[in-house]
């Protein structure tokens, strides 16, 4: 073999290696990200804040990318009524979470039974002695 193909074939290894390695960088970063969660440590005493900018529903529909692209209009943000339930009543047993702040400057609302039910979750939550402000 001549001096020019050995020297070709050193070229394709360092090529094929330096490939693999950003290869295996990359989608340890990006499993990484994926799968990072805030430590209990990280959380800070404060207030919950439920920022509604959308509509409260009983099950979230599944967004279509297809006719989002197509689509000139931004998708509504929906909430599942039980999720908010759920966090409210866990927020009422945290003793990190001192109250819950209510954004509802671009609600658009929901059914009166899922605002029957976030409201008797709001009530027990001041009935823990927190404060609720909207």
């Amino acid at each position: 073999m001549s001096f020019a193909g050995k020297v070709w074939r050193l070229l394709v290894g360092i090529k094929d290696a330096l490939s693999l390695i950003f290869l295996l960088l990359f989608f340890t970063a990006l499993f990484a990200v994926l799968s990072a969660r805030p430590s209990p440590g990280a959380v800070r005493e404060g207030a919950l804040l439920l920022d509604l900018d959308g509509t409260v529903v009983e099950e979230v529909s599944p967004i279509d990318p297809l006719t989002t692209l197509l689509s000139s209009a931004v998708p509504t943000q929906e909430y599942a009524a039980r999720d908010l339930v759920r966090a409210i009543d866990a927020a009422k047993d945290d003793k990190r979470i001192k109250a819950i702040a209510l954004d509802m400057s671009t609600f658009l609302g929901g059914g009166l039974v899922h605002m029957i039910e976030i409201g008797e979750a709001l009530d027990r939550f001041r009935a823990a002695g927190k404060p609720v402000l909207a």
